[in-house]
């Protein structure tokens, strides 16, 4: 391993969640709660992938999954909108070959 290792600290990871569930997209919205974790959870599997390339000490990753998600209505990101089930006459209406639709038969 190189000896200029840097270290992520939890605190820092920490940071950085709280610093996305803050910013705001270019359509002027604020990024989710969803997103901010997923975000973090990139981080994390970055620093993972660093470990396996000797790149980081072991410790550093191992540190990075102590800090918790971001909880539903405790954090100042935004939840995302419920997604719901498109209508069943919507699917078929859109489905143009027998095949697409003996397929979506089957799923049912």
């Amino acid at each position: 391993m190189k000896e200029h290792q840097h270290r992520l600290a939890p605190k820092y990871l920490v940071a950085v969640q709280q610093h996305c569930s803050k910013q705001i997209d270019r359509n002027g919205k604020r990024y989710s709660r969803n997103y901010c974790n997923t975000l973090v959870n990139n981080i994390r599997s970055m620093f993972r992938w660093a470990v396996v390339q000797e790149l980081v000490a072991p410790v550093t990753a191992d540190a990075l999954k102590y800090v918790p998600a971001l909880r539903q209505g405790r954090t100042a990101a935004p939840e995302t909108e419920p997604r719901l089930d498109v209508p069943d006459t919507v699917v078929n209406a859109t489905l143009l070959t027998p095949y697409l639709a003996g397929k979506q038969q089957l799923r049912k």
